[in-house]
């Protein structure tokens, strides 16, 4: 280190001292290459931040389709069963089992559409049947 008072300084000998910037232009310096460093880890974290939530909404996108798929298949296997169900051979297993059968008499409603039972055999047109009897126990 130079010092003035030396008796051999360059100062004393005629030369001259190096320079320095004033201390404030130091401290400039160390602010702006810290709010640099800091700016650029902000950008960073942003960027990160982003790419996570992008890649949690996509793993939820994807699990919403699979579970779409899921649902769509469950759908039609409940659609066929119930249509094995209600097929015909099926209902009058049931409808035997539960105690009906054919119609042993039949009987004609009077009154449908305000037309009297008297009426509609004088007009021709033949009535059908709307009730089932029930098998005797």
């Amino acid at each position: 280190m130079l010092q003035k008072s030396s008796p051999t300084s360059p100062w004393l000998l005629g030369a001259q001292t190096p320079e320095r910037p004033p201390l404030r232009n130091q401290q400039r310096r160390a602010l702006f290459a810290m709010a640099l460093i800091a700016g650029v880890v902000l950008l960073l974290c942003l960027y990160v931040y982003q790419a996570s939530r992008i890649t949690v909404t996509d793993y939820t996108a994807l699990d919403y389709s699979r579970q779409y798929a899921r649902l769509q298949r469950e759908n039609s296997n409940l659609l066929v069963n119930y249509a094995t169900e209600q097929s015909i051979a099926k209902m009058s297993a049931r409808a035997v089992a539960a105690g009906f059968g054919p119609a042993r008499s039949v009987q004609y409603v009077a009154g449908v559409y305000g037309v009297g039972a008297g009426e509609l055999n004088n007009t021709g047109v033949t009535p059908t049947p709307v009730t089932v009897t029930q098998r005797p126990q």
